[in-house]
């Protein structure tokens, strides 16, 4: 398969050229890539506070199981 028939990121793929229509969009909008960044800080921390509730509820099953089982 030549590289004329499969552009890619070195020649001018589409994809870079998305990459980089998105970037030249958010350096004329600050805002949009403020709200961009403060929604994936929102969903570390959501992500976050699941993954200790997981756990959290693990332990707790844990002990009820190790109680139920000691009777």
């Amino acid at each position: 398969m030549s590289s004329a028939n499969n552009p890619g990121p070195t020649n001018g793929g589409g994809l870079s050229k998305a990459a980089s229509g998105v970037v030249d969009a958010l350096k004329t909008s600050p805002l949009e890539l403020g709200l961009i960044v403060l929604t994936l800080i929102f969903f570390y921390f959501v992500y976050s506070g699941v993954q200790a509730n997981r756990k959290d509820i693990h332990e707790i099953m844990k002990v009820m199981v190790e109680k139920c089982i000691n009777k």
